[in-house]
């Protein structure tokens, strides 16, 4: 077993330099919309491959952000009543590119 992990970063230096142009009072509501950002294409990615057999359950989707600043949770889920169902059950059949597990 190793002692140790070693690890070399680079770019720290435009990493800092980056953090330093944006004033602390920026920096909270530039990552909670990094965060919605973040969601909306994640729901964008899983409306490509939802099963589609006549749009409700891709039509549902949303993407809802709860919080501000640092402390901003972002959820994307659908909503109809046989949605669970459609993303757990790994026997149905689907058109080609659309599956279960799309979030």
């Amino acid at each position: 077993m190793a002692d140790g992990v070693t690890a070399k970063v680079e770019g720290l230096g435009t990493i800092k330099a980056n953090f330093r142009k944006y004033t602390r009072k920026d920096l909270p509501k530039r990552c909670e919309r990094g965060l919605i950002k973040g969601g909306l294409h994640l729901q964008f990615l899983s409306m490509e491959i939802v099963p589609l057999l006549h749009g409700p359950l891709r039509a549902s989707a949303k993407t809802t952000p709860r919080g501000e600043g640092f402390k901003t949770v972002v959820f994307v889920s659908y909503d109809t009543e046989y949605a669970v169902v459609q993303h757990q059950n790994l026997d149905f059949r689907h058109a080609p590119g659309r599956s279960a597990k799309y979030l």
